[in-house]
């Protein structure tokens, strides 16, 4: 009998030659499958469906087969993970490395925050992250051992920084379109009061549980948790 895997139909063909010059093997009983029309098979069946047209299976050795390639949605991995179960026939041999990049952009925000660097923001982009934002000058060494830590993070193939060091306080995660501003109270190019939503709050008051720590004259300065916002106004 012939069983287990091989790579190709060649090397299917090689061995099975190799066996038939062998004196004592009378005749042989096919049970081996081809791995190559195994995964073609498959791809062919992927490729059918728009949302999987990047994913894509092939064998790293005879009788392993790995998933690769990027989806956008959660929704979309939970799918592909469903479909493959069903009809990929050698599921347990299966690994699958596909990156669902809704799930990667939320791991490497939440990096970010976590590192102190919630003003910049995540976009990506078949593996390749694309940052931009801006970040406290202060911080330029952080900065940039956060970018190598990012490079080497699992599903990312590509690093585009395009956020700038700036003073520490222009940092911020931006909530402009959150809230509407009415106007704001200065004396002396320093900010006492601003009108918020229709309310009036001043420096060191909370909104939303965040505290006012500034009101200049086209921004509007919070921090909660050790994290900074920002609210971009003109005057």
């Amino acid at each position: 009998f012939l069983v287990g895997h091989v790579l190709t139909s060649v090397d299917y063909q090689e061995m099975k030659y190799q066996l038939s010059q062998i004196e004592a093997v009378a005749s042989m009983e096919e049970a081996g499958v081809i791995d190559e029309l195994v995964w073609r098979t498959m791809n062919d069946l992927l490729a059918s469906h728009s949302a999987w047209r990047s994913v894509s299976i092939h064998p790293p050795a005879a009788g392993k087969f790995v998933a690769n390639g990027y989806l956008q949605t959660s929704a979309e991995g939970a799918n592909l993970s469903d479909y493959l179960t069903v009809n990929f026939p050698y599921l347990n041999r299966l690994e699958n490395r596909v990156v669902v990049e809704e799930n990667l952009a939320a791991q490497l925000t939440s990096f970010l925050t976590a590192k102190g660097f919630g003003g910049v923001k995540v976009q990506l982009a078949n593996g390749e992250v694309i940052l931009a934002g801006s970040y406290s000058n202060e911080r330029e060494g952080d900065y940039s051992a956060l970018l190598k830590e990012i490079q080497t993070t699992p599903g990312v193939t590509q690093v585009q920084n395009f956020a700038i060091a700036v003073e520490p306080n222009k940092v911020g995660i931006d909530i402009t379109g959150t809230y509407q501003v009415g106007g704001a109270s200065l004396f002396d190019g320093h900010g006492y009061s601003v009108v918020l939503n229709g309310k009036i709050f001043t420096v060191g008051d909370r909104v939303d549980g965040m505290k006012i720590t500034s009101i200049g004259h086209d921004m509007i300065l919070f921090e909660k948790d050790g994290i900074k916002y920002k609210i971009d106004y003109t005057p």
